[in-house]
């Protein structure tokens, strides 16, 4: 991880509106907070006046005030216009980006040890 104390780090989370106010984005915003970051919900009520006069252009705004940019996809759908947007404009800052998987537990397919081997010598089909 680039950061040598997240707790000093604010991270911005972008998600699809679909999902402020519910179980989904409070569980994310846990996470992040045991990750040891500072979270800044777009969501949150008190940026609401920002949204509504200054529309998209205020994610820009709140963006600029974070070291980092954690955001979701849309299960089955992919990545929200305006998350796509504040992802472009992470890049454009040179912010780090950190994505949350959707699927809080997942199955993983898992190499042998033969098969890691032969993966790392190249030799993997």
């Amino acid at each position: 991880m680039p950061f040598k104390n997240p707790s000093k780090v604010k991270i911005y989370y972008a998600h699809c509106k679909s999902v402020y106010g519910s179980q989904e984005e409070l569980r994310d915003i846990n996470l992040l907070k045991r990750l040891g970051f500072r979270v800044l919900n777009p969501s949150d009520p008190i940026y609401r006046e920002g949204w509504r006069t200054k529309r998209m252009a205020y994610g820009l705004d709140l963006l600029k005030q974070c070291q980092a940019i954690a955001f979701k996809q849309v299960p089955f759908h992919g990545i929200s216009a305006g998350v796509l947007q504040e992802l472009k404009w992470a890049k454009e800052l040179n912010i780090p980006i950190i994505e949350i998987p959707y699927k809080p537990i997942r199955k993983y397919k898992s190499m042998s040890i033969e098969e890691t081997r032969d993966y790392i010598n190249g030799k993997s089909k």
